[in-house]
């Protein structure tokens, strides 16, 4: 039988063609090579109806099926942790006091607010202070 990445460089006619060879845990193993190379759907549904045939064939049970370990995630994270350089917080280039030279009424305002443009937001805080 000839190796699953040589039948998966074929068009999805010529795959097709050759799925009627294959044991249900090399459709499986073809199709998750499938999906994580090319993805092409055409060549999916053809593994789908060559599983389904041989669920038939075994009786319409899903004895074939079953019998195909599940496709688990590999252990531990796939792209190793970059690591960024540690800064110098007194560098000139980083702020390390971002409320100096500011007053107490001047730090009340709250900008985080997402439905609330800035201007709207200190117009209001001007308003309320000028109630008080």
């Amino acid at each position: 039988m000839r190796d699953l990445n040589e039948i998966l460089d074929g068009t999805v006619e010529a795959i097709t063609t050759v799925l009627k060879e294959l044991t249900a845990e090399q459709l499986a193993d073809l199709r998750v090579m499938e999906e994580s190379g090319q993805g092409r759907s055409g060549v999916d549904k053809a593994i789908g109806r060559a599983l389904a045939a041989l669920s038939a064939a075994a009786g319409g049970t899903d004895d074939v099926i079953e019998t195909i370990e599940p496709v688990t995630p590999a252990d531990g994270p796939q792209i190793p942790p970059v690591e960024t350089p540690a800064f110098e917080p007194l560098h000139p280039a980083v702020d390390g006091d971002l409320r100096a030279g500011t007053t107490e009424v001047m730090n009340r305002i709250d900008f985080n607010d997402p439905l609330t443009g800035g201007r709207q937001i200190v117009e209001a805080a001007l308003a309320s202070s000028a109630e008080d």
